[in-house]
């Protein structure tokens, strides 16, 4: 998402779909997908041939396309151009301007090739101006130390997500293509002391497990952390967005993600969020640092 004068307006909507003032037995149940039936993730994310991505009103975000489709789209374009045994590792994102629905050109091209690691870079164009920039890191996997997070690094103690009942969402499109159930205090506009939210996430009508692809998508759909101690909205779009993606993706068996998203901190119109994936096994996803614009 990007921090554009149309877009922080429409963060009203965020705010609005964000809070749970109602609840939806038939998205409990399993319900109607918003994702459209004639599209799979694989298709939205990823341009053709050409280097062009479709972006289907589906998409439509807070005055510009949903920020997690487009470094998703970024991360498959970036990987085109690399062996396929490279697996994503790392991506960083500068959001220069929104993106709207319609055509985006991406251009990709590797930066530097190495035995095992591949740098890449994309630039999408719209309207004849760079929108969105980002680089990436591919690499094989090789024999290493393991070390998986304990104590309060590990992940949160939350009920399972058939436990937690799903938000009723509002607002654009594309926030209705994920599912949303709070899994713990506080929530938005709780004026909570705590900057942060832990909610289960997944994209509606889709089954499959959360891939790097998904993973994007999802640690880019909570509300900012800043939500949990306000009490009405305020426009928080994102500027920049990075995200380091965990070998724990290929095993993924689980197509929820709890996310953890906590603002590290705010100050002189900007704030920084940082946001865990984990899977119901207890499994760290991915994490990603967003920095964003607070308009108030």
């Amino acid at each position: 998402m990007t921090a554009t004068t149309d877009q922080a307006t429409a963060t009203t909507d965020q705010a609005t779909a964000a809070t749970p003032t109602g609840r939806s037995t038939a998205m409990a149940s399993g319900g109607p997908a918003r994702w459209p039936a004639w599209m799979t993730v694989e298709e939205a994310t990823t341009p053709a041939a050409d280097g062009v991505l479709a972006i289907g009103d589906d998409w439509a975000g807070f005055g510009g396309a949903f920020g997690g489709l487009l470094v998703a789209a970024a991360a498959r374009s970036m990987a085109s151009v690399v062996p396929s045994t490279r697996r994503l590792r790392s991506i960083h994102v500068d959001f220069q301007g929104a993106v709207q629905t319609g055509s985006l050109a991406m251009a990709p091209e590797v930066t530097r090739e190495g035995r095992s690691v591949s740098f890449t870079r994309v630039a999408a164009d719209q309207g004849g101006r760079t929108r969105v920039a980002a680089t990436a890191v591919f690499g094989d996997a090789s024999e290493g130390l393991d070390y998986a997070p304990v104590g309060r690094d590990a992940m949160p103690v939350v009920p399972p997500p058939s436990m937690c009942e799903p938000m009723v969402t509002r607002g654009t499109p594309a926030l209705q293509t994920i599912e949303y159930r709070p899994a713990r205090d506080p929530l938005p506009f709780a004026r909570s002391d705590r900057a942060e939210l832990h909610v289960w996430t997944r994209i509606l009508g889709d089954d499959a497990p959360v891939d790097a692809a998904r993973a994007l998508m999802l640690l880019d759909a909570p509300a900012p952390g800043l939500y949990a101690t306000l009490e009405r909205p305020v426009p928080i779009p994102s500027i920049e967005f990075t995200a380091h993606l965990l070998p724990a993706l290929d095993a993924n068996t689980s197509s929820f993600a709890l996310a953890r998203m906590r603002t590290l901190a705010a100050g002189d119109g900007y704030c920084i969020d940082d946001c865990e994936l984990w899977n119901e096994a207890g499994n760290l996803l991915a994490t990603s640092r967003q920095l964003r614009r607070v308009i108030t």
